[in-house]
């Protein structure tokens, strides 16, 4: 028989189900949302949004993957005009440079913080976790 755990006034919770409660206070607690259903869609991955028609197969993907996609079909500016020469050629190359440094950047930036606000909810989740389980069914 599988023990039962209570969390927050719920109760008759499994192990993995009191983990995923857990892991949605704590996720609310660290982004300062108040909502659940939000929290809890944020944690499993729920697709959220129809695909821009891809394959007929795939039938919702969520907003980072969609805006992935969205990334990944943009046209880079051709490569400047060698015919024109001078200071105005220089900046103009200097800019689509500095544009497209920006453009691959960013995106990468953003995925940084949002790993590593996803690390740090599923430790403070997993330390809570550990303290509020019996020995055996603590993570290790």
């Amino acid at each position: 028989m599988t023990a039962l755990y209570a969390y927050n006034g719920l109760t008759g919770l499994t192990a993995e189900q009191l983990f995923l409660w857990i892991a949605i206070d704590q996720a609310l607690s660290h982004l300062g949302g108040t909502d659940a259903a939000a929290a809890a869609s944020l944690l499993l991955g729920t697709p959220t949004k129809p695909p821009p028609s891809l394959a007929p197969s795939v039938q919702r993907v969520d907003c980072a993957k969609a805006n992935d996609l969205q990334f990944l079909s943009l046209q880079l500016a051709a490569l400047p005009e060698h015919a024109r020469t001078g200071a105005q050629a220089l900046k103009d190359h200097m800019k689509r440079c500095l544009d497209a440094v920006a453009m691959r950047t960013l995106p990468v930036a953003g995925w940084v913080l949002i790993r590593y606000d996803a690390v740090q909810i599923l430790l403070r989740a997993t330390i809570v976790y550990n303290a509020s389980v019996r020995g055996g069914d603590a993570l290790r």
